[in-house]
């Protein structure tokens, strides 16, 4: 069976509803009505009962009068379908009966009382058919009514249903609409303050979100692409160079040095490319325990000799105090590594940079600061962008690739933690990472 709309569902349940409602309402109606006119008629009753009552004692009274002719004069007073009965209850025998009798469903009121230290019985009936009458021609008028204000509300329901669900429309139409191609456009956002301006609004940031990725994934795979083709290059002339004609094996060497520095460094980028490419994809394990402290003194061991190939001194001061948190180990290495290596790079001969751990309240602050050129106030902004590389250091040909910092950053997302640079030109750099102490048994997810 075909999927109905959801108009028609909503008309549906609205008509069933409205139909249950108009049902106890109408026999709510019908009820009271009943209830009503039952009870004047009870107290029409009791007021006759109580006439007839005073009746007879007046009429006892005078021992001259004829008591029976007396309550024939006032039955032919009481109205058409009213019955009365007197009894001699000490007797057992009826005194009087109105001619003719109530057909049909009747109502009955009976009271005793004392005359002459005789005990008397009046009954006084009166016939329903008015009353069955009128309820009948009410219960008639709910039920054809019924049908007909049912159906005008469900063509009134289900035309405002349209009304309501055509900004749906719209926003289903304009999502199709939108594809790879054209992903600056946005659904309509409807005027009112209700559920679909949310939806609308919520899907529209969501589209921002798809755009600004498959913008950054644009720029990461142009830049990656640029990146790779300067080593690539290089490493094909100076294979063609050398194997152009018969050279001394001194330029073969040097051929072959060349080619292995390039590949070198190709491979360091296709690793942070990697690297990148799975932290985007969210490729996640599990945290565990993490001594900052121990995992920035093998970093400073394992980049020491490298600092003092290029001249530059790194210094480890470690604060004393507690310096586990939880992350994934591989990857704060990986963070200790690109700041290090970052102020090992652009410092100069003679210069210095100092690692330091400090335990503060509620977190651990990782800092790595240099002495060396520092960074323009116009490049601060920039730094952490992907390839991102000032002029100076693209003139320099360090053999940066403009990953490190970007990949600290991304690290440092991953783990809550806050990363900050203050940096002045002639005043050197000062990294600092923030980390959340860990309380307890942690379990999230970083980037494998």
């Amino acid at each position: 069976m075909a999927a109905r709309s959801v108009r028609f569902r909503l008309t549906v349940w609205y008509a069933v509803v409205l139909a249950a409602g108009l049902t106890c309402f109408g026999g709510a109606i019908w009820w009271l009505m009943k209830h009503s006119l039952e009870s004047d008629l009870d107290r029409d009753l009791a007021a006759r009962v109580r006439s007839a009552e005073s009746f007879v004692r007046e009429e006892e009274a005078d021992s001259k009068i004829n008591l029976n002719e007396e309550l024939a004069e006032y039955s032919h007073a009481l109205p058409s379908n009213t019955y009365l009965e007197l009894r001699d209850v000490a007797r057992a025998r009826v005194l009087f009966r109105s001619p003719g009798s109530s057909l049909g469903p009747v109502r009955v009121r009976s009271e005793s009382f004392i005359v002459n230290r005789r005990v008397w019985r009046v009954q006084i009936e009166t016939s329903l058919a008015a009353i069955d009458n009128l309820l009948a021609h009410l219960r008639l008028v709910l039920i054809m009514l019924s049908p007909i204000v049912i159906g005008i509300a469900c063509a009134g329901g289900y035309w405002l249903g349209g009304r309501a669900l055509r900004p749906v429309d719209e926003m289903t139409a304009a999502a199709r609409s939108i594809s790879i191609e054209n992903l600056s456009a946005r659904l309509p956002v409807p005027t009112a303050r209700d559920e679909l301006q949310r939806l609308a609004e919520t899907w529209n940031q969501m589209l921002a979100r798809l755009q600004n990725a498959v913008d950054r994934l644009s720029r990461f795979t142009a830049d990656a692409a640029h990146e790779l083709r300067t080593p690539l290059s290089v490493i094909r002339t100076t294979a063609e160079i050398a194997a152009r004609k018969p050279r001394p094996a001194e330029t073969y060497r040097a051929a072959l040095i060349e080619i292995a520095v390039q590949s070198e460094r190709t491979a360091r980028l296709v690793d942070d490319l990697l690297f990148l490419a799975r932290s985007d994809a969210q490729v996640f394990k599990l945290y565990g325990e993490v001594d900052l402290r121990g995992l920035a003194q093998e970093v400073c061991a394992e980049l020491a000799p490298v600092g003092d190939a290029k001249g530059v001194r790194v210094h480890a001061r470690w604060a004393p105090g507690d310096a586990t948190l939880a992350g994934e180990e591989l990857a704060i290495r990986r963070l200790i590594r690109a700041l290090l290596d970052n102020a090992i790079r652009y410092s100069a001969a003679g210069g210095e940079v100092w690692v330091r751990v400090i335990d503060r309240e509620g977190e651990i602050e990782l800092v790595v600061e240099d002495n060396g050129p520092g960074i323009p106030e116009s490049d601060l902004p920039f730094i952490f962008d992907r390839f991102y590389r000032s002029a100076d250091a693209r003139a320099s040909g360090d053999g940066g690739s403009g990953l490190g910092l970007s990949l600290a950053e991304g690290i440092a997302q991953r783990h809550n933690a806050a990363i900050e640079v203050s940096s002045a030109p002639g005043h050197g750099s000062i990294f600092r990472v923030r980390f959340k102490r860990m309380t307890g048994a942690q379990s999230t997810a970083v980037p494998a």
